[in-house]
């Protein structure tokens, strides 16, 4: 009896993290727009479109519980109330990670190809090294906002069919800078940060000329 109560309560909790922190219009928003940058990246545009979009969900959704994993102790002190805080059960939230990790490496493989599958697996490892570089060097927010949203321009790569290197290249860096701003404006801590409005304004530049690239492109 204790061993199915367990594994109802933890069945609950992811659940409930699933409901919380991945379904929400936000994460569901990202995803598109990362599927929609891989389908503009890609040679074959909109016939990878439903591909890219499902790669895409499950790429976001995958790097937003390896975030919140690594933010564990932030939470804790700040936002109490989510399922990861409060869980007894952080061992099945890491294999979770882990088995999906394998999973989408094998999918990626099998629907883009060995290099795309080498790409993912490349990203996978830089990301675990710079979490523990960020977790040596606790405060630093700008910096460490900027290295985890570096990602996003690999998973528009990771994403699209048989992408165009230039235009892949051009479309990843301006959705990184979009979402660095995005970060900038969003967050008070760094709204109040004159290096990071500075940064914000040096951004919001090399976005006007990547997007004024494209649309020529």
């Amino acid at each position: 009896m204790g061993t199915v109560a367990s594994s109802r309560s933890i069945a609950a909790e992811l659940a409930a993290y699933a409901r919380t922190r991945l379904l929400r219009p936000r994460i569901v928003a990202l995803a598109v727009l990362v599927g929609a940058c891989a389908t503009a990246a890609s040679a074959e545009r909109f016939a990878a479109a439903p591909l890219s979009a499902v790669l895409a969900l499950a790429l976001v959704c995958q790097f937003r519980l390896w975030d919140d994993l690594e933010d564990l102790a932030y939470d804790r002190a700040h936002h109490p109330q989510r399922v990861l805080a409060t869980t007894a059960s952080l061992r099945t939230f890491r294999s979770v990670l882990v088995l999906s990790i394998v999973a989408l490496g094998v999918a990626l493989a099998l629907t883009q190809g060995a290099r795309h599958a080498l790409l993912y697996s490349g990203l996978v490892a830089a990301l675990a090294v710079a979490y523990r570089l960020l977790a040596a060097q606790p405060g630093r927010r700008l910096l460490r906002s900027h290295l985890v949203l570096a990602k996003y321009p690999v998973f528009v790569w990771l994403v699209a069919s048989s992408p165009e290197a230039l235009r892949a290249l051009a479309i990843g860096a301006a959705l990184y800078l979009a979402l660095c701003l995005i970060e900038i404006i969003d967050d008070p801590a760094l709204r109040s940060s004159r290096t990071a409005r500075l940064v914000a304004v040096a951004e919001g530049l090399a976005l006007a000329g990547m997007l004024g690239y494209v649309a020529v492109r």
